[in-house]
Protein backbone atom coordinates (compact mmCIF):
# COMPACT_ATOMS: atom_id res chain seq x y z
CA UNK A 1 0.00 0.00 0.00
CA UNK A 2 1.24 3.67 -1.14
CA UNK A 3 1.84 5.76 1.56
CA UNK A 4 0.40 9.23 1.52
CA UNK A 5 4.35 10.71 2.13
CA UNK A 6 4.99 8.47 -1.01
CA UNK A 7 1.85 9.58 -2.70
CA UNK A 8 3.17 13.23 -2.56
CA UNK A 9 6.74 12.07 -3.82
CA UNK A 10 5.60 9.93 -6.21
CA UNK A 11 3.71 12.72 -7.53
CA UNK A 12 6.57 15.50 -7.73
CA UNK A 13 9.29 13.00 -9.14
CA UNK A 14 7.16 12.03 -11.81
CA UNK A 15 5.89 15.43 -12.72
CA UNK A 16 6.32 16.37 -16.78
CA UNK A 17 5.27 20.13 -16.72
CA UNK A 18 1.38 19.02 -18.25
CA UNK A 19 -0.96 21.50 -17.12
CA UNK A 20 -3.24 20.49 -14.40
CA UNK A 21 -0.94 18.81 -12.41
CA UNK A 22 -0.20 21.66 -9.84
CA UNK A 23 -3.71 20.97 -7.69
CA UNK A 24 -3.15 17.27 -7.72
CA UNK A 25 0.44 17.85 -6.58
CA UNK A 26 -0.83 20.22 -3.76
CA UNK A 27 -4.04 18.06 -2.52
CA UNK A 28 -1.33 15.50 -2.15
CA UNK A 29 0.84 17.38 0.03
CA UNK A 30 -2.58 18.25 1.61
CA UNK A 31 -3.67 14.72 2.41
CA UNK A 32 -0.16 14.38 3.71
CA UNK A 33 0.22 17.08 6.16
CA UNK A 34 -4.02 18.02 6.84
CA UNK A 35 -2.78 21.31 5.09
CA UNK A 36 -0.66 22.77 2.97
CA UNK A 37 2.82 23.88 4.96
CA UNK A 38 4.43 26.77 3.50
CA UNK A 39 7.83 24.07 2.80
CA UNK A 40 5.66 22.33 1.06
CA UNK A 41 4.39 25.00 -1.43
CA UNK A 42 8.84 26.13 -1.73
CA UNK A 43 9.19 22.69 -2.01
CA UNK A 44 6.73 22.00 -4.90
CA UNK A 45 7.48 25.40 -6.20
CA UNK A 46 11.23 24.66 -6.52
CA UNK A 47 10.47 20.85 -8.53
CA UNK A 48 7.76 22.62 -10.65
CA UNK A 49 9.22 25.79 -11.88
CA UNK A 50 5.83 27.61 -10.74
CA UNK A 51 6.87 30.80 -8.62
CA UNK A 52 5.54 30.52 -5.23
Amino acid sequence: MVTQQENFSYRLWRYDGAPGELIPLLQSAQDHFGYIPRRAISYTSSVTGIPE
